[in-house]
């Protein structure tokens, strides 16, 4: 059973390796979309992820962000990289069978 932050009572996954625990401030639909506002009450990172005097490590962090509407969906890092959607799929499968394969 994952954690429980103190603050939200939200899970808090171990395999995350930064959480930002929020509290929802307010919800707004327009056509179809949702759009969510937050408050960031607390901020964990792995121990990885800091330096010696708690500093953020930037470069060790490369977080994958799916960005999309109606016309275009990809997946998008800090740096220029951009992939299309499905691409991880995709990758993943190509992994399993290579590993399936047996001499």
């Amino acid at each position: 059973m994952p954690a429980q932050s103190k603050l939200t009572q939200a899970p808090i996954l171990d395999a995350c390796p930064v959480v930002l625990d929020c509290k929802v401030d307010r919800i707004i639909e327009e056509d179809g979309t949702c759009h969510i506002f937050a408050k960031i009450l607390d901020r964990l990172a792995d121990s990885d992820l800091l330096d010696g005097r708690g500093p953020f490590k930037n470069d060790c962090f490369a977080p994958t962000y799916f960005m999309g509407d109606g016309h275009k969906r990809v997946y998008r890092y800090l740096d220029n990289r951009v992939e299309p959607m499905g691409s991880f799929i995709k990758k993943a499968s190509k992994k399993d069978d290579k590993s399936s394969i047996t001499t």
